[in-house]
């Protein structure tokens, strides 16, 4: 559940804090138990009551629905007793009870709870056709349609709605409102699992977080220890402990989210419904550079990090007031309007006192998209790169993009409330300046929020609560076909490119692919059915350990416009490919161009009428050099400069001399000859502009060659490399912990040198005027002779005269 991957285990932490207060609670209440997820005892447990409504033709009828708690909120214990299952420091699990996972699994219990329980001890209270839940105790909360079953949304072509308070959510919280593609029976299996929904198991999402259980298999505890993991001060940390199982699925961010900022993000996986991973390779890791079988990154929309600051905030100056409750409406447009068709767009639009307010327009480096798209995301990942010494990589398009959230949607998706803080990452992806001390502010992309870096840690959110409650509150949830949940009657049409854009072979190794592939994210929607209608290998049943799935390989690894990307080793991003003048698909991430606006001429003065070149088709460009006719001809890298070389068709000449043509952009007004062409530093070579901020740790091929071609730069070669003496102040602003004030551009230095260059002057006239006065003291002395009116007529500035001779001598 988020924009930004926490790290693995990071998510229970909260999970163990709450156990651990409430233990007693449980001891005492002898609630009604269930086998490790066995089931037993004599009370029931008692959901909380939610109100739902599916609307179609102008009008919404109320659906069953109530609410239970995750799993993991719940005490484990020895079943029938109260022992522990799991340490209480969390080392290990206790080997008197759990023996092996499988033992493990029928041996231990958890616990259920009544309306008293979740009001009193977890702050879930229930309101009109809605849920209050408080931080900190508040657990993490899924949509149930019977007793025994998770209630399943299928949105692809349709729309959901809710209203949400977050008034009391500050910086660092993060109230979340999302769907992950878990079992409807919670995983019960009649023998490992016998709990199932009713006490909330089964639970999965992008991040394929370390789960207790595993379906299939029962306690998660071979090789349970802690692991490294970096937080946003740049320092590896141990974290956990955990099992070495992950339990990974699809999920769909509706809203991540508190009263500064707002965050919705596609999470898409290339496996179906839940896969069982084990070990970096399949789980996912990036910190290693290693993206699983679901994109932990995600693509997502942030208003204030897209462009917009002023639209999502507490206050009338934001087009969206948190300081008053508000409804948001989301669509998931296909690529046809039906429900066949690929999802293509999802568009957010919110309503607030009545009034519609359409979800703002991203930045003109991002073309000025006002929903998340195919296109969208692909130009963001470009975008949004600001590490130069690692290659571009789309891992949203590798693992399946929209049209694979799509077909998640089509099998349907649980519904997931909760309210959580991160003391790890301080939920600086959401609400930060900035989410790591290596991050420039200035940086495209780099601002997700106003809150400080240095903000949203657990005990001061603690400390906020205990001053003032901090809760959320969803209500009016409502889905059905697009156009009939709310004020909002438009029904969106599908975007053009979804129709419009050939499908690009997608084959790892550039050979004559035919087919269009899922993630390409052009493939017909008939095909696209058929393909989310045939059975799967990789699909997880009541078994999920029993089954043959797919090798972990994503299916059509991939840049923007369907460029093959170069993938990241245990040891680090995989190098640059070179380019080949052959057709075969060069395996390199193609430069965003345009990368800033082109000023445009004056409307008194246009361009001079000469003929508009019609750009040829992009099956005549070299296959990731398909934005040569928007050439902005200033990019002089070396991706650039090979694109241009293979197509001298194109507006700009070869490089490096780069005179700036004029690009041919339909979609642009009359547009001027840019005025001023970026230029490199005599020193940089192409490809490595980004040295002079080298932040001395990678140490890649790419970011190793980079250092031995630009010896000027900040860091030693490699493979050892390290921050010269010389530079201590500018890598201070990526290895230090100072605030930015002074870390950027040795603010900090000057104040001090300043007061220490005053302190010498002052030292120095005090022995000027120590000296002057001896000397006067002895001049006096030895004309002692002299008369007292000739005495009083010498002139004393000639002493003084004689005094600084004697000291510049």
């Amino acid at each position: 559940m988020s924009g930004i991957p926490q790290p693995q285990g990071q998510r229970w932490r909260t999970v163990n804090l709450a156990c651990s207060v409430l233990r007693l609670c449980f001891v005492l209440s002898a609630a009604w138990s269930a086998t490790a997820q066995q089931a037993g005892g004599s009370k029931n447990e008692v959901h909380v009551p939610l109100g739902i409504s599916r609307c179609a033709g102008g009008a919404c009828s109320p659906e069953a629905a109530s609410i239970t708690m995750d799993s993991n909120w719940r005490w484990l214990h020895s079943a029938g007793g109260f022992k522990n299952c799991v340490k209480k420091d969390g080392s290990g699990w206790d080997s008197g009870v759990c023996a092996d996972p499988a033992s493990c699994a029928k041996s231990c219990q958890i616990d259920g709870a009544d309306m008293k329980a979740y009001t009193g001890s977890y702050g879930v209270t229930p309101v009109n056709n809605g849920v209050r839940i408080a931080f900190p105790n508040g657990p993490r909360l899924y949509v149930m349609d019977t007793d025994t079953t998770y209630k399943i949304f299928k949105l692809k072509n349709r729309e959901f709605t809710f209203d949400v308070d977050l008034s009391t959510i500050p910086c660092g919280a993060n109230a979340a409102l999302y769907f992950v593609e878990m079992p409807q029976n919670g995983g019960m299996d009649g023998s490992l699992n016998t709990a199932g929904a009713k006490l909330g198991t089964g639970y999965c999402d992008a991040q394929c977080p370390h789960m207790q259980f595993i379906p299939g298999h029962g306690a998660n505890m071979e090789s349970w220890t802690k692991h490294p993991a970096k937080n946003p001060d740049g320092q590896w940390l141990q974290v956990g402990p955990q099992g070495p199982r992950g339990v990974c699925c699809a999920e769909m961010d509706i809203m991540e989210a508190n009263r500064h900022t707002t965050a919705w993000t596609v999470h898409p996986c290339d496996t179906q419904k839940q896969h069982i991973c084990q070990g970096d390779e399949d789980c996912g890791n990036v910190d290693k550079h290693l993206p699983g079988v679901c994109d932990k990154m995600g693509c997502g929309w942030n208003p204030y990090r897209l462009g917009s600051p002023k639209f999502f905030g507490a206050g009338a100056a934001f087009s969206v007031d948190t300081s008053r409750p508000f409804t948001v409406v989301t669509q998931f447009v296909t690529s046809d309007g039906t429900d066949q068709g690929d999802l293509a767009e999802i568009r957010q639009t919110y309503v607030q006192d009545g009034k519609i307010i359409p979800n703002p327009k991203a930045e003109p480096l991002l073309n000025s998209a006002d929903s998340i798209t195919t296109p969208l995301c692909d130009r963001m990942t470009v975008a949004y790169h600001t590490n130069k010494s690692e290659p571009v990589r789309n891992d949203f398009k590798q693992l399946g993009g929209l049209p694979s959230m799509g077909r998640a949607l089509d099998r349907g998706m649980v519904l997931v409330f909760s309210i959580w803080d991160d003391d790890f990452g301080r939920m600086l992806w959401l609400d930060g300046e900035y989410t790591s001390v290596k991050d420039d502010p200035k940086d495209p992309g780099v601002r997700r929020g106003p809150c400080g870096f240095h903000a949203g840690n657990d005990a001061e959110i603690q400390a906020k609560a205990k001053q003032s409650p901090i809760s959320v509150t969803f209500s009016n949830i409502k889905h059905g076909a697009l156009g009939s949940t709310s004020v909002l009657k438009s029904v969106p049409k599908p975007p053009p490119s979804a129709a419009s854009s050939p499908a690009v072979p997608s084959s790892v190794e550039g050979a004559n692919a035919t087919a269009p592939t899922a993630a390409s994210g052009h493939a017909p929607a008939a095909a696209s059915a058929a393909a989310a209608a045939a059975p799967s290998a990789g699909s997880v049943t009541s078994n999920p350990s029993s089954m043959p799935r797919q090798p972990n390989v994503a299916p059509a690894p991939a840049g923007i416009d369907g460029t093959a990307l170069p993938l990241a080793t245990p040891y680090g991003p995989a190098p640059m490919p070179q380019p080949s003048s052959a057709a075969a698909t060069p395996a390199v991430a193609p430069v965003l161009a345009p990368s800033s606006p082109v000023p445009q001429a004056p409307a008194a003065a246009p361009v001079a009428a000469a003929p508009a070149a019609v750009a040829p088709p992009a099956a005549s460009w070299t296959v990731g050099c398909e934005w040569i006719p928007k050439d902005n001809c200033l990019d002089t890298n070396s991706v650039a400069c090979n694109c241009r070389k293979l197509n001298p068709s194109g507006p700009c000449p070869q490089c490096p001399s780069t005179a700036a043509a004029t690009p041919n952009l339909p979609s642009m007004a009359p547009v001027a000859t840019p005025a001023l062409a970026v230029t490199l530093p005599p020193t940089m070579t192409p490809g490595c502009e980004w040295i002079p901020r080298d932040n001395c740790q990678d140490s890649n091929a790419v970011a190793c060659s980079c250092r031995a071609k630009n010896p000027s730069g900040p860091c030693t070669a490699c493979p050892n490399s390290r921050p010269k003496q010389a530079a201590a102040s500018l890598q201070r602003k990526f290895d230090g912990h100072s605030p930015p004030s002074i870390a950027d551009g040795g603010a900090g230095v000057q104040p001090f040198a300043l007061r220490a260059g005053m302190a010498a002057l002052a030292m120095a006239a005090t022995f000027v005027t120590f000296v002057s006065l001896r000397r006067q003291r002895r001049l006096r002395a030895a004309e002692s002779d002299i008369s007292s009116v000739m005495q009083e007529r010498l002139p004393r500035q000639n002493l003084w005269a004689t005094d600084e001779e004697t000291l510049l001598e």
